[in-house]
């Protein structure tokens, strides 16, 4: 492996990588992006804001960590509001991935595992009548 120029580091860390991720009750697979420190400081600011409700920030998350094959945006803004009747436990495996390849959470560790388990993606509230 050889030094990187500044020219390399910089184009490649302009190239957003992205994972196929498999949605079964969706019948097929969308892609997950890295996304941009500006984009994850967002992301972050609107978790704290929301204190124990880190659901609000699921459509949001979605947005801005899907995208198609080829890395173009997979939803536009006005699609927000369709995520608030979309099936949940779909946007939660979405919005758990997105969380892991980003850093904003790390996987739990396999049950029956001797180590010491990692922080995992913070789980939803649920409200007083029993909705999410």
């Amino acid at each position: 492996m050889g030094t990187l120029s500044r020219e390399e580091i910089l184009s490649r860390i302009a190239e957003m990588p992205r994972e196929p991720l498999e949605v079964p009750e969706l019948g097929g697979e969308i892609h997950v992006r890295v996304m941009t420190l500006k984009e994850v400081k967002e992301i972050n600011k609107l978790r704290a804001a929301s204190g124990d409700n880190n659901i609000a920030v699921y459509p949001k998350v979605v947005l801005m960590g899907t995208c198609n094959e080829d890395g173009t945006p997979l939803f536009l803004p006005q699609d927000l509001a369709i995520f608030e009747g979309g099936m949940w436990p779909v946007l939660d495996t979405i919005v758990k991935e997105i969380f892991y390849l980003n850093k904003i959470a790390t996987r739990p560790k396999d049950e029956g595992s001797t180590e010491e388990a990692e922080e995992e993606v913070p789980k939803a509230e649920t409200s007083t009548n029993g909705s999410r």
